[in-house]
C-alpha cells in the first residue's frame, strides 16, 4: 500500500492527525534552520545593517562573515505558541471544511 492510498483510506481522525504532525514537523524544520523570525536594525543610521533573530541562532546580514551567536533556544516558547496556534487554527478550519461537506451532503441526499 503506497502513502496515498493509506492516506486516503485512513479516517477523518487519521487524516487530522496527519496534517497536524505534518504542519508541526514543518515548523519545526524551519525553527531549526531559519535564523530570521525578527530583524533589528544594527546601527542607528539605518544602512542596512540588521541582525536576524532565530530560535536558536542571531546572525548578521554582513558577508563574508555574519558572526551568527547561538541563543540556546530562548525564543522557543515564542514558537511554541505560534505553532499550538497554527495548529488550532488548522483544526478549526478542518472542522468548518466537514461540517460544510456533511451539510452538503446532507442536503443533496434529500
Amino acid at each position: 500500500m503506497g502513502l496515498i492510498k493509506g492516506f486516503l483510506a485512513a479516517n477523518v481522525i487519521g487524516k487530522v492527525a496527519f496534517v497536524i504532525l505534518f504542519v508541526a514537523e514543518l515548523f519545526n524544520w524551519l525553527c531549526f534552520t531559519m535564523n530570521d523570525w525578527g530583524l533589528m536594525d544594527s546601527r542607528i543610521e539605518n544602512d542596512g545593517n540588521k541582525i536576524g533573530y532565530g530560535v536558536w541562532r542571531l546572525c548578521g546580514n554582513q558577508e563574508p562573515n555574519p558572526n551568527c551567536q547561538d541563543l540556546d533556544g530562548w525564543r522557543l516558547l515564542v514558537v511554541v505558541v505560534v505553532v499550538v496556534v497554527v495548529v488550532v487554527v488548522v483544526v478549526v478550519v478542518v472542522v468548518v471544511v466537514v461540517v460544510i461537506v456533511i451539510s452538503v451532503v446532507h442536503i443533496m441526499h434529500y
